[in-house]
């Protein structure tokens, strides 16, 4: 819980389980034939994106179980009743709730930023319609900002990018101060 790293590998996941389900539509022009069907238009679409999200959202919990899991065999999870605050990484935490629950809320977030990137990549591959430009643009938005800003709080606060969410620890972390010897004020570092 106390990591701020990304999950690349269930990113990967998400975008070559997503990435084709318009993409490939374009690549083989079944487009055309799927317009003129009963069903084919505007009900085709929106069972295509129900399904991408019910996907992304399974994907999700199976990626936060596991995680769990092996936590709970590694260390043992038995004090997930005491308040946030007694964890190092979360002692500036201004939130008054438990471990648990805490767990629960990044959880959430992670969900939340997986659907997110989902409707951005079937967005981007309805726009682009080639998979490698929508590959690109959909891993920009996450790289970009994860490599460019040295300052932590500054990647929850980008909304084009589902980077703040994907990386949902830093909304129940708080913020760090320094203090400047020169000028005595205090300046945040994360």
């Amino acid at each position: 819980m106390t990591n701020m790293h990304m999950d690349w590998l269930f990113i990967l996941l998400i975008l070559l389980l997503i990435t084709p389900i318009f993409c490939e539509e374009f690549v083989s022009e079944m487009n055309i034939t799927i317009h003129t069907q009963i069903y084919g238009g505007r009900y085709s679409a929106i069972c295509k994106i129900i399904i991408s999200i019910i996907i992304a959202i399974f994907l999700s919990i199976i990626n936060s179980t596991i995680e769990y899991v092996f936590f709970f065999n590694k260390y043992g999870l038995e004090n997930g009743n005491f308040p946030l605050q007694s964890l190092k990484f979360f002692s500036n935490s201004n939130k008054e709730i438990n471990i648990i629950c805490t767990y629960l809320g990044i959880v959430l977030l992670k969900i939340l930023g997986t659907i997110y990137l989902t409707i951005l990549i079937l967005f981007l591959s309805v726009l682009a319609r080639r998979y490698a430009f929508v590959l690109l643009i959909s891993t920009s938005t996450l790289l970009l900002p994860y490599s460019i800003f040295n300052l932590q709080s500054t990647k929850y606060r980008i909304p084009v990018s589902p980077l703040g969410f994907l990386l949902s620890t830093g909304y129940y972390m708080g913020d760090k101060y320094q203090l400047d010897p020169l000028t005595r004020e205090k300046i945040m570092i994360t």
